[in-house]
Formats: C-alpha cells, structure tokens, sequence
C-alpha cells in the first residue's frame, strides 16, 4: 500500500537559560567561596562541565587553560575519561580571564567538583537569593558568549575561544542580544526626540 506523506509537527527545544552582562558581575561575586566556585568558573571561560571534569592541577599553567579531553557517561553510566575532545576545536588553549580562577586552582593534588545533582541544587539556589535566571554549567557556557557579545567579539573569535565547532547556537545568542540592543536604541531615540519636545513646549510656554 502507499504510505502517505505525514509532516510531524517539530519539538521547540528549551532554550537553555543564561546570563547577561550585568547578571554575570552578581553572580560572580555571589559565589565566591561557594563549593561551585571553581566549575562556574571554568564553565564561564567557555569548558564543557565533559572538559572540566576532565582537568588536572597541570591542566592550568602559565595563565593558560588547557584543555584536553573530556569525561563522559559510558553505557553503563559510569564516568569515563577519553582522550577526545566533543570535536577538533574543542582541543583549545584558553587564556584564564578571571583572576580569582588563578587563586583557587589547585596546584597539586586532583581537581575536586561537586556531583551533578549537589551542583545542580546549589546553583538554583545562588540564582533565585540573587534574582537571577537559573542557570546551569551549560548555561554559563552560553554566557561567556553572552558576555563576549557585549564585549564586541566578532563571532568566529567566540566560536574559537568556546570550541563550538558549529556557530549555530553562538549565532542565536548574538542574534536575541542584538535584537535587544535594537530596541534599546529605538527607546533612547525616542526619549531624544520626546526631550525635544517637551523642551519645544515649555519654551513656548
């Protein structure tokens, strides 16, 4: 029999939640000395909690972040270190920009981060005392971006800093802040010609 040609309405993916500019400065100093300082750290220089898990005290020399490889989920759920990075431009050496990283990395030893969940449950709270979004790991990935969108970074230097190997998802944060940036600019306009008139008037008067 023919099968008949079915369409199968598409699933809108949930955007992940990130931070903007502003909010990036609060929560900053809210975690500072928190248990979660140190993977929200990595995370907004741009790592992967796969890349940051799979740190060692000679991963972070000179200034420099080194990241290679990365630990995942096996089949059975276990984690497991690979040598492989997600992708070829995942294999990066990143500049550590926050200062207070340099202070808190360990020197020696092995690099101690919280569970998934413990972490999970730790930044929800942070973000809600702080009226911020609540965001995860991932999402404070997408606010480096965020971040380096309000900084003027061109989006191929975004996509090379972070890894993305596909500008996809770096493309649809420049895109919604440059809409935002829009419609701040429109209201500045207005509130300019708005001032002229109202000037204008009393002048008259």
């Amino acid at each position: 029999l023919p099968v008949p040609k079915v369409n199968l309405p598409q699933n809108a993916q949930k955007e992940t939640a990130w931070l903007d500019y502003e909010q990036i400065q609060v929560f900053v100093k809210a975690i500072e000395g928190k248990s979660c300082e140190l993977a929200c750290l990595l995370a907004l220089h741009s790592l992967r909690i796969s890349e940051i898990r799979a740190l060692k005290p000679e991963s972070i020399k000179k200034g420099v972040i080194c990241v290679r490889g990365a630990v995942v989920p096996d089949k059975n759920g276990k984690l497991t270190y690979k040598e492989t990075n997600k992708n070829d431009p995942s294999r990066r050496d990143i500049q550590v920009m926050i200062p207070r990283l340099t202070e808190i990395w360990p020197k020696e030893g092995e690099v101690k981060l919280q569970a998934a969940s413990p972490l999970r449950r730790q930044l929800e709270k942070i973000c809600k005392q702080n009226n911020l979004p609540v965001v995860t790991i991932h999402g404070l990935r997408h606010s480096f971006a965020s971040l380096a969108y309000h900084l003027k970074w061109d989006e191929r230097t975004t996509c090379a800093v972070g890894g993305w190997g596909d500008p996809t998802c770096v493309h649809r944060i420049y895109t919604h802040l440059s809409k935002l940036d829009k419609n701040d600019n429109i209201e500045k306009m207005k509130d300019f010609y708005n001032r002229q008139f109202y000037e204008q008037i009393t002048n008259e008067i």
